[in-house]
């Protein structure tokens, strides 16, 4: 990593931790007053009000991050003005925001006043169809044994553009049962795809190389993020991030994994992203097999979530999460160490 990404890197993390930490006791007012409160309910384990919209902190904080160092680091500004084909990469940040800032929208008035699942799917359906218009989408897969394969079809990238995107977005809310506990796994996936972005910087194309930079830099801008509202989040938690936040958080996975190594050739790419959010994947696999065997709508709530299971059984919050935490760090690991593997036998 050359100092000038690196000390944008720093910046960006640095930044986003500190907005987010300075910022989210106001959203707490903010939800407290307009009374935005996620209220006890027998499916849920909190025993008193507590305010949502902790993802509109996140997103204030992400945002002006990267805006700030766009505005101070001249060496972003020129990785910005890259041209993918005939979409820059400024263009294309600027699609992110936008996209970002249309889920916030729908996430804000799904926790104040409830959407239905709906509606909330053909909110996130359409943000994707907004991403493709600014150039970001799977445009193929490098998978073993094969070379990469190109989709030559508009519908298939839009097809599996939005499938990749409606995965990670609701993994990462279906996760979003305990104090901290989506969170933290987004900030130690954040971390794991941000290794992962400088480890395969050495062996790509330079338009590849550029598109894994920014990838970089959105990484670090989301750990800060979740690790400043953590502060708030842990348990005994002080404030939910809501939908507002899951639906974000979750949405930026799929951006930085879809600009990030689904665009690289190597044949671990595809596997990567799932292993980096293995415990979310894995536990909305279950879920949708579940509902689909029991013939109970897909978008029904239950206490049949691996976290609920482990409540059942005497484990405590703090022990589920710390555990959750260390099971997707060690996912991590081992998809940095896949990521290194590869490059030394490519």
């Amino acid at each position: 990593m050359t100092w000038k990404m690196g000390s944008i890197i720093y910046a960006v993390f640095f930044m986003a931790l500190a907005l987010s930490w300075l910022i989210t006791p106001y959203i707490i007012r903010l939800a407290t007053r307009l009374k935005v409160m996620d209220q006890p309910e027998d499916r849920k384990i909190h025993k008193t009000p507590i305010p949502r919209w902790g993802g509109l902190g996140m997103f204030i904080a992400f945002t002006l991050a990267v805006l700030l160092c766009w505005l101070i680091f001249p060496y972003f500004r020129r990785l910005a003005s890259f041209a993918t084909s005939r979409f820059s990469m400024s263009s294309q940040i600027i699609g992110i925001l936008v996209g970002g800032a249309i889920l916030l929208i729908i996430g804000t008035i799904d926790d104040k006043y409830g959407l239905p699942a709906i509606a909330k799917l053909f909110g996130q359906i359409l943000v994707v169809l907004v991403l493709i218009n600014y150039g970001i989408k799977i445009s193929g897969f490098a998978l073993p044994f094969f070379d990469f394969l190109p989709f030559k079809s508009i519908l298939i990238t839009q097809l599996v553009t939005v499938s990749w995107f409606l995965l990670f977005i609701n993994s990462v809310n279906f996760s979003d049962g305990l104090d901290g506990l989506a969170c933290g796994i987004v900030a130690i996936s954040s971390f794991t795809f941000l290794a992962i972005s400088v480890l395969m910087w050495g062996s790509q194309k330079i338009l590849v190389v550029q598109n894994l930079k920014l990838a970089a830099i959105l990484s670090a801008a989301l750990a800060g993020s979740c690790l400043g509202f953590l502060r708030y989040n842990f348990f005994p938690a002080k404030i939910f991030m809501g939908d507002t936040g899951s639906m974000f958080l979750g949405y930026m996975l799929a951006v930085i994994t879809t600009i990030g190594t689904l665009k690289t050739t190597a044949v671990i790419a595809l596997f990567i992203p799932m292993l980096a959010l293995g415990l979310p994947l894995i536990d909305i696999s279950l879920t949708v097999w579940r509902r689909w065997h029991s013939k109970v709508p897909m978008f029904a709530s239950d206490r049949q979530h691996l976290h609920h299971r482990l409540l059942g059984k005497g484990w405590t919050q703090r022990e589920i999460v710390l555990l959750s935490y260390v099971l997707s760090g060690i996912l991590g690991i081992f998809a940095i160490l896949l990521t290194i593997y590869k490059g030394v036998t490519k």
